[in-house]
């Protein structure tokens, strides 16, 4: 165990899952692109069993100016903050396959430790995560409770 060894990834939160299927649906027939942003399990609550210690996929953050038509999908690395906290990346496939093409493939090679790919219907079956050598792996779907209380309300922020 080296010092800076990371926490395994334990999976995706079920309402992240649902808005990368229902942001690929609405995106169709163009790719979409975003990056994965995950949470330590020790800082969420779940409905179900706890997972264990490690991390879950929580957020997906959509860079401005990404590049995205029928047969690709890219992001603008000069748009990514530093301070993200990237996990891997997420993109549709319109043609119907999960199988990573050969630029996935080297976006994968970069980009963090997991990759999702989410296939025209869109849907609980559709989809598949790879490692960044591109080999399936399995990735739960994990019942996380978030809080309803948006953030950015007057009544939050401390300024009204």
């Amino acid at each position: 165990m080296g010092l800076f060894r990371s926490s395994p990834v334990l999976g995706i939160a079920e309402e992240t899952l649902e808005f990368v299927l229902e942001t690929c649906a609405d995106t169709h027939p163009n790719e979409f692109m975003g990056l994965l942003r995950a949470e330590e399990s020790s800082r969420l609550k779940f409905r179900g069993a706890n997972p264990g210690k490690g991390r879950v996929i929580t957020d997906i953050l959509v860079i401005p100016g990404t590049e995205s038509g029928e047969a690709m999908a890219t992001l603008k690395g000069d748009m990514i903050p530093t301070n993200v906290g990237g996990l891997g990346t997420v993109h549709s496939h319109p043609s119907g396959s999960t199988r990573p093409s050969n630029e996935d493939l080297r976006t994968f090679s970069k980009k963090g430790v997991r990759h999702i790919i989410v296939a025209s219907p869109y849907d609980r079956s559709s989809w598949q995560c790879y490692n960044s050598k591109g080999e399936p792996v399995n990735l739960p779907v994990l019942e996380v409770e978030f809080d309803d209380e948006n953030p950015f309300e007057p009544e939050n922020t401390g300024f009204f």
